[in-house]
């Protein structure tokens, strides 16, 4: 098992990891400085998440659109309310999304040309107390956005003196078998107790 500053080929999305909770932040932060990984340019988090969310919204408005009419007494009145608010999604916002993802396919291919797989947190916050509102945001910010792209992607766990943390081993479109061998890779050296927190 190399150790893993002999891991190689591993990068950062440049502008997408901020506004982490404490314990996310902290391991973050000691796997990003041991890892020495470089922000590399990359299609923006922002405009995969609208591209992920138009796609998942209008899906999910057509699949329950018969049933919320049919029989909305089957239905919770949160759940009733966010399927919704799907319906604001427009066939052009759909369409756009659907044929806007062969060009952010393309660009994820050109930023990692030079690199083997990207790493982020899996969520932006360590998981919350049940409640009944929750801000799903933290939790969806980076999977909705490699989602959209279509990456094999592993979440490896960071154990914490708190809640355990996730970290994404993002790979290229196609290259499942290289990331798990990287992913591997960073599993057992992390297992080890190389990544203090």
């Amino acid at each position: 098992m190399p150790p893993l500053w002999a891991i190689s080929g591993l990068a950062v999305p440049r502008g997408w990891v901020a506004d982490l909770d404490e314990t996310v932040g902290a391991s973050w932060t000691s796997i990003a400085s041991q890892l020495q990984l470089p922000e590399i340019p990359f299609p923006p988090l922002s405009e995969l998440a609208k591209g992920c969310l138009d796609l998942m919204s209008a899906e999910a408005a057509a699949y329950h659109r018969r049933w919320t009419a049919e029989c909305p007494e089957r239905y919770g009145a949160q759940a009733s309310a966010r399927l919704r608010g799907l319906y604001a999604v427009t066939g052009a916002d759909y369409v756009d999304a659907a044929g806007g993802r062969d060009l952010v396919r393309a660009a994820v291919a050109e930023a990692m040309d030079a690199y083997d797989a990207l790493l982020v947190p899996t969520t932006a916050a360590v998981a919350p107390l049940i409640q009944d509102r929750i801000d799903s945001e933290p939790l969806t910010r980076f999977t909705r956005a490699l989602n959209y792209t279509g990456q094999p992607v592993f979440s490896l766990p960071i154990m914490t003196t708190s809640l355990p943390v996730g970290i994404q081993v993002v790979g290229r479109i196609g290259k499942d078998a290289e990331l798990a061998a990287i992913a591997l890779a960073l599993e057992q050296a992390w297992s080890g107790g190389q990544t203090a927190n």
